[in-house]
């Protein structure tokens, strides 16, 4: 089956702060469009073969969701990098995240780290080997 993932739908809760976000992580605004109805606008942000979709409804959203809540749904999205304590100090350093964010390590050499977005969505930077 020729199937490969194309992009990540993210609902958000103020669509300019998760594009600053998204912006900050390396990600460009490719495209900006939604329905004549104006109930949603949708901001496709790309990094070399990834795209990620913010949706912003004009009714706002419900509540944003727990990280670490076994919930069915959207768990993480992992974003590679050749080195995590490197991207985790310059994301501080732009005020992204908070100091001390703790980094794991995995078998086959995975170095990882949990941040989140504006929203709460989860985002794993990882290393590989």
């Amino acid at each position: 089956m020729d199937l490969n993932v194309h992009h990540v739908g993210i609902t958000v809760a103020d669509l300019d702060r998760s594009v600053a976000f998204y912006e900050a992580l390396g990600f460009s605004r490719a495209a900006t469009f939604g329905p004549p109805d104006g109930s949603r606008t949708i901001v496709q942000m790309v990094k070399g073969d990834g795209m990620i979709e913010l949706f912003a409804y004009a009714d706002g959203v419900v509540t944003p969701h727990a990280v670490d809540r076994p919930v069915a749904g959207l768990k993480h999205i992992g974003l590679r990098t050749s080195d995590v304590r490197a991207t985790l100090a310059e994301l501080e350093s732009l005020g992204l995240i908070g100091h001390g964010v703790p980094v794991s390590t995995a078998g086959a050499g995975i170095t990882m780290a949990f941040i989140c977005d504006p929203d709460g969505t989860s985002l794993e930077i990882l290393s590989l080997g």
